[in-house]
């Protein structure tokens, strides 16, 4: 029935756009329709952009030592929360003060089961539930951590999966090197080892490799922070999309 009227509502439109290539090859192969546009979603670097990252630490209550990583999302499992934990468990001894914080409220029963993985591999000092964020507090959030993670699967049982991740570019508009996983529309957000670490899905090991490497590696973590602000003003603010969707709608006058 979804499908039907996914299929009626594109035929009838004008234009049809995609915010990655991911959600546009899923589309045309749905609907057999091949006329599918990518403009990706745009960053708005007045909300999102570089503070003083001890400060905004303060306001959280974390410390200037701590080694942070982030996740900002609803919590639903097809996120991946649980693979940065088992990855953390593998990290916490050569890397005593790390922490995972994870921001966002979704299904209870996903965040029961994360809490008592939590508990089961004695990470309580190390990973954090903060909640439900709201907008003007999430860029301080940003700031405050060292690294943005988000391991996605491929997709949940009932096929859905990510289509773009536009928390992944927030980051990166706040300085801040990005881990992704290699799923949905995440490629379309993440160049590996130019903005950012792509890695495979539902991989604690590789995963904990990734983490451990930017950790470790100042070099290729600046490299990746000034190249994320790099690619975030040149391919993602919204002058620049805001100029593909009026260069659209230009054409689509002039063609009558």
């Amino acid at each position: 029935k979804k499908i039907k009227s996914f299929i009626q509502t594109i035929s009838n439109s004008s234009h049809v756009i995609a915010v990655s290539n991911y959600t546009k090859s899923k589309a045309e192969l749905i609907s057999g329709f091949n006329q599918i546009e990518t403009i990706p979603n745009f960053v708005n670097t007045k909300n999102f952009f570089i503070l003083d990252k001890n400060e905004s630490r303060k306001k959280y209550g974390f410390n200037k030592s701590d080694k942070i990583l982030l996740t900002l999302s609803r919590l639903v499992r097809r996120k991946g929360h649980e693979v940065v934990i088992r990855a953390i468990s593998l990290l916490v001894k050569k890397i005593p003060q790390i922490k995972y914080v994870i921001a966002g409220s979704g299904e209870k029963k996903y965040e029961e089961d994360l809490k008592r993985l939590v508990s089961d591999l004695k990470l309580d000092k190390n990973v954090f539930f903060l909640g439900y964020i709201d907008e003007e507090k999430k860029n301080d959030l940003y700031n405050a951590c060292d690294i943005y993670i988000m391991n996605s699967h491929k997709t949940n049982q009932k096929g859905d999966s990510e289509g773009f991740g536009i928390t992944l570019l927030e980051s990166n508009a706040c300085g801040k090197p990005i881990i992704g996983t290699n799923s949905g529309g995440i490629p379309d957000a993440i160049k590996h080892r130019v903005n950012g670490l792509l890695i495979e899905p539902n991989q604690p090991s590789k995963t904990a490799e990734a983490i451990f490497e930017l950790f470790n590696d100042k070099e290729l973590y600046n490299q990746l922070s000034n190249n994320g602000l790099k690619m975030i003003k040149e391919n993602f603010s919204i002058n620049k999309i805001g100029r593909k969707y009026m260069k659209m709608i230009s054409n689509h006058y002039n063609n009558y």
